[in-house]
């Protein structure tokens, strides 16, 4: 009797202490948590998901209220352009535009491109007319209270539209249609505006895609130099007022608000497996909820540096530097596995903005020198001879330009693939 009264005070001594662990450790969480929170709303920072959705305008200023694109929430909507961008769709593997034609020719010698891409004539000219709209929204955005994934209709009707506008913009260039490849560049750059306006990762990640997308029949067009001054001063206008760094602060601000309006509503471990998915382990279970509060408040801390380090656009180096040397921190805190998570996803989205903001670098250098050499006959000498010559994003130093005996060729530091034009 004497020794199960030993055992079972045992018991009760482990399990209190074991009960005061995980009560202690909890409260160090949400303390942690609340002093963060606290810290951010005294700096002015809005953490309300709802007041960074996008203010309604009127549909008649809006290119986003165009009837096709409202329609986008339905995966079965415009049947017809969905069937025509997969019959396209083997074009996307061309890195030329010559490569592109044999490709066309290959594939599509039954059907012209003309008639291939006729079913989206439609919805074309509707976009057409809308091009010089002042805004470009959704109208209709993410609520506070709907997961982002719920919305990965829009995220896949999107993305096919704008690859279909990236193709039909070779094709009307393969067809010397330059005026008209314009035109599908500036829709195509018009949805990516839409998808900016968006509070949250996702959206953000579609308009790096859609500006990658884009890129390709710029730099087809550049190397025809098929565009006059004034057509080049269209699209330079819808490059130069870009801003990489100002855009991703707002994209992580966003998904800082929308993770504060989920987690109320879960326990957080239950927010802890949406958010690792496949990667939540049983180990996690036996975490105690205060340790996965600490991981939340970290990222929140991690974003908010972020935030103020990148004031302007012109680090974008020093920002994948910045998430690197986060998520090493992180990795170090084992304890912290969300905050791992996240880290890994923003050093790969961080390099995709470097990437993106460089490519647009370079080729807002390559309208800027192709528009000297419509007024003056002649290529500059060098960058210094334009205007404004764009800035390389990643330190904000200048590109390098370098004449060749066929054209030119600039390039975004040493050791950097150099573009050049025109085609070599």
């Amino acid at each position: 009797m004497k020794r199960l009264k030993q055992a079972l005070f045992v018991c009760a001594a482990l399990a209190t202490a074991v009960a005061l662990f995980y009560a202690i450790e909890n409260w160090r969480g949400q303390r942690h948590y609340q002093k963060v929170y606290d810290e951010l709303t005294m700096a002015g920072e809005e953490l309300v998901f709802a007041n960074r959705i996008p203010a309604t305008v009127p549909a008649q200023e809006n290119f986003g209220s165009a009837a096709f694109l409202q329609a986008l929430d339905d995966d079965q909507a415009h049947p017809e352009c969905q069937a025509a961008y997969e019959s396209l769709r083997h074009l996307e593997e061309a890195e030329s535009l010559e490569d592109f034609e044999i490709l066309a020719k290959k594939h599509d010698s039954q059907l012209s491109l003309q008639e291939a891409f006729a079913p989206w004539q439609d919805a074309r000219a509707e976009l057409v007319d809308r091009l010089s709209l002042p805004y470009a929204r959704w109208n209709r955005s993410i609520a506070p209270d709907v997961r982002a994934d719920e919305y990965s209709v829009y995220h896949i009707s999107i993305l096919w539209v704008m690859k279909l506008t990236m193709l039909q913009a070779r094709a009307h260039l393969l067809m010397e249609k330059p005026v008209e490849a314009l035109e599908d560049i500036e829709i195509g750059l018009r949805l990516g505006e839409m998808c900016v306006q968006e509070p949250g990762l996702i959206f953000h990640v579609l308009f790096l895609a859609d500006l990658a997308l884009m890129t390709v029949p710029i730099e087809d067009g550049l190397r025809l130099q098929v565009w006059n001054e004034k057509e080049l001063g269209r699209l330079e206008a819808r490059l130069e007022g870009i801003d990489f760094s100002a855009l991703y602060r707002q994209a992580l601000q966003g998904e800082r608000a929308r993770a504060l309006t989920f987690r109320p509503s879960a326990s957080d471990k239950q927010f802890l497996k949406e958010v690792l998915g496949e990667d939540y382990h049983w180990k996690y279970r036996l975490m105690p909820r205060g340790w996965t509060t600490r991981g939340f408040a970290h990222v929140m801390e991690t974003i908010q540096k972020g935030a103020d380090q990148f004031s302007t656009k012109l680090n974008l180096g020093e920002q994948v530097a910045h998430w690197e040397r986060e998520l090493e921190k992180a990795r170090e805190i084992r304890t912290w596995p969300m905050a791992q998570s996240f880290l890994l996803a923003q050093t790969g989205v961080s390099r995709a903005v470097l990437d993106t903001a460089r490519k647009v670098a370079l080729q807002r250098a390559a309208i800027a020198i192709e528009r000297y050499r419509l007024a003056h006959g002649m290529l500059p000498p060098d960058l210094d001879a334009l205007a404004e010559p764009p800035r390389d994003p990643r330190n904000g130093e200048s590109l390098a330009y370098v004449r060749t005996p066929r054209g030119y060729l600039v390039r975004s530091g040493e050791g950097e693939e150099a573009v050049q034009f025109p085609s070599l």
